[in-house]
């Protein structure tokens, strides 16, 4: 992939593609030579991308496909998977998943052959799947986030908090901010980040209230998991945690 230059100007996105596989890769969801979410590489990479005019909000997001191992394999910690579902519905860009790895299913290349990556489902099998698998009920909750908060699609990105475990970042527009905190550690962390506007905070989930203190919003986010700020519907100075 050859980036644009700032001198080819406000275009420059357009370049890339919805679908160009090198951009994409570059923009890792693609977690195909990890195996566990490289946070820093994806933040940079995020950052590099803004700052050569490409928006990454029109890049096609996936963690895996039909030629590569499924992610759920690929990770040397399963819980990972929560984290980086979470990265991929509320990071810039067009989220995907491949059909299955919604329940968390393996699949690894084997002498050369995809067959063990593109198994034929049978629904019937996972029809308690939405009450007895995590992974599921997560996708389904990150699919309505997204419908309610349009802000996730089409939102600004900006940074405010990485270390080798822990990840935030704030989505704004239109006058509407989310904070997203992801936690990828095997242990909870306090986590202490920039609020956005102000205001109080409710979980979306969890019903917790929140409240900014001195301009910052103070909370734990639990092991391998998220923290997303929200603004409640019909409200300008209303927020929520989405906390799981």
């Amino acid at each position: 992939l050859e980036l644009p230059t700032h001198s080819e100007g406000e275009n420059a996105s357009e370049k890339i593609g919805i679908t160009a596989l090198p951009a994409c890769k570059q923009f890792l969801f693609f977690v195909f030579g990890y195996r566990e979410i490289p946070r820093h590489e994806i933040a940079h990479t995020l950052n590099r991308f803004m700052q050569n005019g490409i928006d990454c909000r029109a890049l096609y997001s996936f963690a895996d496909n039909h030629d590569v191992e499924r992610i759920y394999t690929r990770l040397r910690e399963k819980a990972h998977l929560i984290p980086l579902y979470i990265l991929l519905y509320t990071l810039p860009g067009i989220p995907s998943l491949y059909y299955g790895s919604e329940f968390g299913i393996e699949g690894r290349k084997e002498r050369g052959s995809d067959d063990s990556l593109r198994p034929a489902l049978s629904l019937d099998d996972y029809k308690d799947a939405i009450t007895e698998n995590p992974y599921p009920a997560l996708v389904a909750a990150l699919g309505h986030a997204r419908q309610d908060l349009p802000v996730f699609a089409g939102g600004d990105y900006r940074e405010l908090l990485l270390t080798n475990r822990q990840y935030a970042f704030v989505r704004s527009g239109n006058g509407c901010s989310v904070i997203t905190v992801v936690n990828n550690d095997d242990g909870p962390a306090e986590i202490r980040v920039p609020a956005a506007d102000g205001g109080s905070y409710t979980g979306v989930l969890t019903g917790q209230k929140l409240t900014a203190d001195g301009g910052c919003l103070s909370f734990t986010v639990s092991a391998n998991s998220l923290g997303v700020s929200a603004p409640v519907p019909n409200s300008s100075s209303i927020y929520a945690i989405f906390a799981l």
